[in-house]
């Protein structure tokens, strides 16, 4: 008589441990990446867009931005990047505009959703992360992507990534309105 024995693994969860290790290996890539260029790069405006760049990789971010006090107290965008119709328009909602202000009043960082209105243009939702030098609060990292932006191991990538970015930001001279 013939038979036939099949013999079957569920490899879902190997496959999930890949993923997670994968990402975890590109975080901390991300993590020395960010390092070696505050390490080698004197030049202050050149370490802001890059640390971006880092961050719109490594969280798959559509848009980050860099805002700092001016002498007045006033949030001006240092840095950007990702399209300028998306960052601009995101940056200029009632939504970003609140999260920026409790960011810089409470210290903590603080998820949102953006009007799904503009969603062909806007993504989905933002993350305001104070830049703190001393303790003591210089401006705010804005990012938007997709909706995923709000789960905590996002939330813990880019907080990092700001961390080094305030520290990075501390020497540079403050000029409103700057972009590159």
């Amino acid at each position: 008589q013939e038979a036939m024995c099949i013999v079957a693994h569920d490899i879902t969860e190997r496959k999930r441990a890949e993923d997670n290790v994968r990402h975890i290996l590109t975080v901390l890539l991300s993590l020395h990446e960010a390092s070696r260029v505050l390490v080698s790069s004197l030049d202050l405006e050149e370490i802001g867009p890059r640390l971006l760049e880092i961050m719109r990789r490594v969280a798959n971010l559509t848009a980050a931005v860099i805002c700092l006090r001016d002498e007045d107290g006033e949030l001006h965008v240092r840095h950007a990047v990702g399209p300028d119709e998306v960052w601009m328009i995101a940056h200029e909602t009632s939504e970003a505009k609140e999260a920026r202000q409790a960011a810089m009043e409470t210290g903590q960082p603080l998820a949102f959703r953006l009007d799904s209105r503009d969603a062909d243009v806007v993504p989905p939702a933002g993350l305001c992360l104070p830049l703190r030098v001393l303790d003591r609060p210089i401006g705010v990292l804005e990012v938007y992507g997709p909706g995923s932006l709000a789960e905590r191991t996002a939330v813990e990538v880019v907080t990092g990534l700001a961390s080094q970015a305030g520290s990075a930001l501390r020497g540079m001279r403050r000029r409103p309105g700057r972009r590159r």
